[in-house]
């Protein structure tokens, strides 16, 4: 796993500000597993007056998952039952299948595998506080 995060914050009396950026790569058991993910934020905090505030707020985040087409359930199942006599591969031929027994080794091979991508949209939110002291 891999995993980078940079953020820096700073400001004065009146205008506050955070931002951060964030990168994420997992690999799972298989060459055909893998998550990464990217994300950033940005805060921004504005005294207006004395008695105002506004805030502002930006998040978002990228998602990509690649994933055998078989699940991980059946790859274990069909790993325990497979006959140890079967061949997986003939050089030059390419995965072997036989009968109604699925090739383990063409299952998570990263050339089947699936990619999904997800986005979640930058969300934006606003806020405003007027605090009066009377």
């Amino acid at each position: 796993m891999m995993q980078h995060n940079l953020s820096f914050s700073g400001g004065s009396d009146k205008v506050k500000y955070f931002a951060s950026l964030g990168y994420l790569d997992q690999d799972g058991l298989y060459s055909s597993l893998n998550y990464k993910r990217y994300n950033a934020r940005i805060n921004l905090d504005i005294q207006v007056t004395n008695t105002t505030k506004v805030s502002l707020d930006i998040n978002g985040r990228l998602e990509k998952r690649t994933a055998p087409t078989t699940s991980i359930s059946s790859i274990f199942e069909h790993t325990l039952r497979n006959p140890p006599t079967i061949t997986a591969e003939y050089p030059g031929i390419g995965y072997a299948q036989v009968g109604s027994y699925v090739n383990t080794l063409r299952a998570v091979d990263p050339a089947g595998a699936m990619i999904i991508l997800r986005t979640t949209p930058f969300l934006l939110r606003c806020n405003w506080n007027n605090r009066y002291h009377g």
